[in-house]
């Protein structure tokens, strides 16, 4: 299918102007090396896809809504600068742009694509891997609103070392995402050498076929043998196109070279490059494509959600609490789900673990079941949160928060994606499984991520508004499950305007404060009530926010005598570490005791036993706490 009435002449002298332009934008990337190689290898493909195959609303489809356009995912977003190039011929960007800056703060080009949807490019790309998993979320989303959009993603062979490119292909093909293509460029070549040196690729085609896609092996830079892979039948499939390139192809001294995957371009090289495309008259197809620049229609959907809420009365919140801290996942999203349709519920292997089988009976539609694949799950819940759903993504914490810390990163803080992941099983709560199941470094994980809320919801209660808040404030969050015990208390809630970046006093004290998160807010506060007996005086706070952290919170901490910090995570990097952070910033007189776990792993045991080996158990935090005051 043809969307841009453009002649077999034209789309020749096109491909050659796209050259032209990557030389052009490596040359200005200067000593900081452009990738002409694997730029040059992708350049009769992404021109096909542009002008010919994808449906993106310039020129002659002005009709078709810009929410409505296909999308085009450059995963190898090393190859950013071809697909500018490319973009150029069908409106989407200027020649002045090409040939402007590629880095800075005014830039709208980068090396490695970010993400702006404004321009139709989709995506932030640059960690290998992370591309196929953002265009299964895409995919997903168009089916769910029945739309005939389609999602290209490019890959390149190097790139398919990654497992997460796996994780992606085997959730595509269960799921018969036949919306979904992806687009290999075999070139051959990476940063270490030739690919089946590196890592043998050689039977491409079979892994995909493998992994149940629909497979087709073109000429890379035959443009009519291109035009044909494409338009491979594949029904209830996604498609794989195997496209064999020449890395370097049109620059000679480029060609087939591995230290051109990336390398400095010299003028004196730039001429070479120039003189070896040759001389041939492209005005015209540069006049054109400034037209459709000049002619671009975006008409973004911005259309707001409606307000959710949940009941809050004293005998809903005992009920929350009895249904324990896994299952009110599933109570509290039935309830949200019913409310809003574009709640959505994705989850790695957990389903009966967190009580969503009312759920699945209810609102099928919303669910979405990954497997065990964490990373796949990450990437695909971002690319939906930017279509405009509320996603919750559970998982167990450590995996979540460790495994996937680069999606976390790139996919869904670095583009802002609004994505509330669910850590199940934080701290010590299944330390009976050993240490690979504990989760000390959570906290520390993602509050070292920009633009990544950090909450730890002390109760069930606190569990269900933090849902809700979040499906009314949608952000980048993470929210840390705890609790094991469905008997755990209520401690003293303001039940309206929550918000999970508060913080409420649980006892009242002046002699020092304690700062407690998480599920140790029990035996805290059994500890300070016996020490406040015996003629001391505690404060203890509930902090639901370890970033960011309460402003009146901060407060509180820089003019305090003595503060106390308990949680069950690391003392490095938790709230510890943060509380730590405002007192050496304001050089306040603040003595600090931080208490959590050290250094260290454990064998496997009950949380119980570990918890007393710790200190972290009512006893122990008894006699830590009253030396400290005493000291």
């Amino acid at each position: 299918m043809s969307y841009l009435p453009i002649s077999r002449e034209e789309l020749d002298l096109i491909t050659k102007d796209i050259r032209f332009d990557i030389l052009r934008m490596v040359r200005i990337c200067g000593k900081q090396n452009g990738h002409l190689g694997g730029c040059m290898s992708a350049v009769e493909l992404l021109t096909v896809l542009y002008t010919q195959v994808m449906n993106i609303n310039y020129v002659s489809h002005s009709e078709l809504k810009w929410s409505e356009r296909d999308r085009f995912i450059m995963s190898k977003g090393h190859a950013g600068i071809a697909m500018y190039a490319a973009m150029k011929h069908v409106g989407l960007i200027s020649q002045e742009m090409i040939e402007g800056s590629i880095r800075g703060d005014d830039s709208i080009l980068f090396r490695h694509p970010k993400r702006n949807i404004e321009y139709g490019i989709e995506c932030s790309v640059g960690s290998l891997g992370m591309g196929i998993g953002y265009g299964i979320g895409l995919a997903e989303s168009f089916k769910r609103r029945k739309t005939s959009q389609r999602v290209f993603v490019m890959i390149g062979d190097g790139e398919c070392d990654e497992g997460s490119v796996w994780e992606g292909a085997a959730y595509a093909s269960h799921r018969k995402l036949d919306n979904l293509i992806v687009i290999i460029d075999m070139n051959g070549l990476q940063l270490d050498g030739p690919t089946h040196e590196v890592l043998s690729i050689d039977n491409m085609s079979e892994r995909w076929r493998s992994f149940g896609f629909e497979t087709v092996d073109v000429d890379g830079h035959d443009i009519d043998n291109i035009i044909k892979g494409f338009d491979t039948n594949h029904i209830e499939r996604p498609l794989a196109i195997i496209a064999h390139t020449t890395k370097g192809k049109g620059i000679p001294f480029a060609e087939n070279k591995t230290e051109w995957h990336d390398n400095y371009l010299s003028e004196e090289l730039y001429k070479q490059g120039i003189k070896a495309l040759g001389e041939e008259d492209l005005s015209v197809v540069r006049m054109k494509a400034e037209e459709r620049y000049a002619s671009k229609r975006i008409n973004l959907d911005l259309t707001p959600s409606s307000y959710v809420t949940i009941n809050e009365s004293a005998d809903d919140i005992e009920a929350w609490n009895d249904i324990g801290s896994k299952n009110i996942i599933g109570e509290i999203s039935s309830l949200l789900a019913e409310q809003n349709e574009k709640f959505t519920l994705i989850y790695s292997d957990c389903a009966n673990r967190i009580g969503i089988q009312k759920l699945q009976e209810s609102h099928p539609e919303m669910c979405y079941e990954v497997g065990i694949s964490e990373q796949n799950q990450v990437s695909m819940a971002a690319a939906m949160a930017h279509e405009g759903f509320h996603v919750f993504a559970v998982a167990y914490a450590p995996f979540i928060t460790a495994r996937v810390l680069d999606q976390i990163r790139a996919n869904m803080a670095y583009m802002e994606a609004p994505v509330c992941l669910i850590g199940l099983g934080g701290g010590i709560a299944s330390s009976d499984l050993g240490a690979t199941h504990t989760a000390f470094e959570d906290i520390a994980n993602l509050r070292s991520v920009p633009n990544v809320i950090v909450s730890t919801p002390v109760d069930t209660y606190e569990i269900a508004k933090n849902m809700e808040w979040f499906v009314n404030n949608p952000s980048p969050m993470y929210l840390r499950i705890t609790i094991n015990n469905p008997e755990s208390k209520v401690y003293n809630h303001v039940i309206h305007d929550y918000t999970p970046l508060s913080h409420n006093v649980v006892l009242q004290g002046e002699d020092a404060v304690a700062l407690v998160t998480g599920s140790l807010m029990s035996d805290v506060v059994e500890a300070v009530k016996l020490l406040n007996k015996n003629g001391h005086s505690v404060e203890v706070i509930n902090v639901r926010s370890i970033k960011p952290l309460d402003k009146e919170l901060i407060n509180k901490v820089i003019n305090a005598k003595k503060v106390i910090t308990i949680e069950e995570h690391s003392i490095i990097g938790g709230l510890g570490s943060a509380i730590a952070e405002q007192i050496a910033t304001t050089r306040c007189e603040t003595v600090l005791k931080m208490i959590g776990i050290n250094d260290e792993y454990f064998k496997a045991d009950i949380p119980e036993a570990i918890r007393r080996k710790i200190g972290l158990n009512f006893e122990s935090l008894a006699k830590t706490i009253g030396s400290f005051l005493e000291e």
